[in-house]
């Protein structure tokens, strides 16, 4: 897509050249604000807090960030929420779903004029005024030039992200004030926080509707795997992740709804093979072949089984397919039917 920009600018917080006073500028005349980062603290937020009662008084604001290594202060999702409740649906606030969401994109538009700002720069105030940081501005006429920025903004929004409550303000506040007293490196309770957050409405997934699971829930799948990813994708995928120190195969999906614990058998169609497996990490990033991905290890009490005629006509008397072609699809599969993959994947 070809991009006509009125104004392309780079801002490296040096003199007035800041993101704050570029955020300022926009506000006067924004109608709309989306704002993505993954950190926020309280001293960032208390000088961007005039630019969002701004925006949302006139028009919409919403943001998006974080708890990527607990760096986001709860103080400062607190202050969002006590906002919000003046606001009303003017000002909505979510947090990813994505326990390494890593964005630094803030979005807006006026009557007339679309505006981005990416770069390196998270919502503290060393991000938004301090040197050391690098940001691209665009600028264009309002219309669909950078409509794929909103897309990928709206992307994480609707299927990424849920509500922010207080119950999980609460929580992560106590979890981050006695990590910070006992000066300890730990993870964040990234699961159990995510039980307080709201959902709003369905994700979805391959043009249906399906209901957000929770991490508690352990479902059963069957997949199908048809070819390799490009290696490009194997450098972005090495680069973002630990699986390969882990020694976890993993492959790309469009089912946004296979999550850790899960259990897939898997028609291997390149290799021949069919295997069970169980879900052991995901991960969404860009790159060439999608953006969401599954880390799986081989169920050890399970051996896979070389597909061939007598396989298929095994799986058939099973009542488990009645077409081969039926394989090449990604759908749940009952207890039931698992329990009958089981017996004939049975060491």
């Amino acid at each position: 897509m070809t991009i006509k920009l009125n104004q392309l600018g780079a801002i490296e917080n040096s003199g007035p050249n800041t993101v704050i006073n570029k955020l300022k500028a926009i506000s006067k005349s924004a109608i709309k604000m989306d704002i993505a980062v993954a950190f926020i603290t309280k001293s960032g937020l208390d000088k961007l807090i005039t630019v969002l009662e701004r925006v949302s008084s006139n028009g919409k604001v919403r943001i998006l960030t974080g708890i990527y290594q607990g760096f986001t202060q709860a103080t400062a999702l607190g202050i969002l929420l006590k906002l919000k409740k003046q606001k009303r649906d003017n000002l909505e606030i979510r947090i990813s779903i994505n326990n390494k969401f890593h964005y630094k994109m803030y979005l807006a538009s006026s009557n007339t004029k679309e505006y981005a700002l990416i770069g390196s720069s998270n919502l503290t105030s060393e991000g938004i005024s301090d040197a050391g940081e690098f940001n691209v501005y665009l600028e264009s006429s309002k219309g669909s030039q950078l409509d794929t920025l909103n897309k990928i903004f709206r992307k994480n929004w609707d299927s990424w992200s849920k509500e922010l409550t207080q119950p999980f303000v609460d929580q992560y506040g106590t979890w981050q004030s006695k990590n910070r007293k006992q000066n300890k490196n730990i993870n964040v309770p990234f699961s159990s926080l995510l039980k307080l957050l709201k959902t709003k409405g369905k994700i979805l997934v391959r043009g249906k509707k399906s209901k957000i699971i929770t991490e508690n829930d352990i479902s059963y799948w069957q997949d199908y795997v048809d070819g390799h990813v490009k290696s490009d994708t194997e450098a972005i995928i090495y680069d973002n992740t630990n699986w390969d120190q882990k020694k976890y195969d993993w492959v790309s999906t469009f089912e946004k709804g296979q999550k850790k614990g899960d259990k897939v058998l898997y028609y291997d169609h390149e290799g021949k093979w069919l295997s069970a497996v169980v879900i052991k990490d995901s991960t969404h990033v860009n790159t060439p072949d999608g953006d969401y991905f599954i880390a799986f290890k081989r169920i050890k009490t399970l051996k896979r089984k070389k597909i061939n005629t007598a396989l298929w006509s095994l799986l058939k008397i099973k009542g488990l397919i009645d077409k081969r072609k039926s394989t090449w699809s990604t759908r749940k599969i009952s207890d039931k039917k698992w329990k009958k993959y089981q017996s004939i994947l049975h060491k």
